[in-house]
C-alpha cells in the first residue's frame, strides 16, 4: 500500500476534499468560515456541474457544482468580463470546469504525492435545483460559503 492511500484511510476523503476544496476556492473568491445557506433562495436559478477525472494507482473524480450566477459573478471578478460578451456564457462554464480540474489536481497529488497522475479534461453540464438536493446528501462532500452563495465539492474514489 503506498503512503497516498495509507493518508487517506487515517483522515479521510473528506479531508482531503475539503482541504484541496479551500485551497484551491480561496485563490479566487472570499470563502466565509459560517456554514452556506442551502439553495433555497437560489432553487429556481439554473446551476452548472463540474466533473474532473484523475487516473493512477487510485483513481477518482471531483464534482463542483455552484448556481450560474456564482460562477458568473467569479469570472467578473477574475478578469472584469461583462455580462454582455459574446461568449460570456461558454466562459463562465470554464470557471467551474477549471475550479474542479483544479481541485481534483489538489485531491489526486494529496492522495498519491509520489506518484504519476493522468488528469482528463473537465466537463460542464447546466444542473438543476433537484441535482443539488440529491447531490448534497453525498457523504464525501464539502459545502463552501464563497461570498454568500453555495458551492459543493464531490468526491469519488476507487483504487486501481
Amino acid at each position: 500500500m503506498s503512503v497516498g492511500v495509507a493518508t487517506v484511510d487515517a483522515c479521510g476523503a473528506h479531508d482531503v476534499l475539503s482541504r484541496a476544496a479551500h485551497t484551491v476556492v480561496d485563490q479566487f473568491a472570499t470563502v466565509l468560515a459560517e456554514p452556506a445557506d442551502d439553495l433555497h433562495g437560489f432553487s429556481r436559478d439554473t446551476c452548472l456541474l463540474g466533473c474532473s477525472c484523475f487516473h493512477g494507482p487510485i483513481g477518482g473524480m471531483v464534482s463542483v457544482v455552484a448556481p450560474r450566477r456564482l460562477c458568473e459573478s467569479m469570472l467578473s471578478h477574475m478578469v472584469g468580463c461583462d455580462e454582455h460578451a459574446e461568449e460570456f456564457e461558454q466562459i463562465t462554464a470554464s470557471v467551474l470546469g477549471e475550479l474542479a480540474n483544479m481541485i481534483a489536481s489538489q485531491v489526486a497529488l494529496s492522495l498519491e504525492p509520489a506518484e504519476t497522475v493522468m488528469m482528463t479534461p473537465p466537463t460542464v453540464e447546466e444542473s438543476t435545483y433537484d441535482d443539488w438536493v440529491t447531490l448534497d446528501g453525498s457523504r464525501d462532500r464539502v459545502r463552501l460559503n464563497v461570498g454568500g452563495w453555495p458551492l459543493l465539492a464531490l468526491l469519488s474514489l476507487s483504487a486501481a
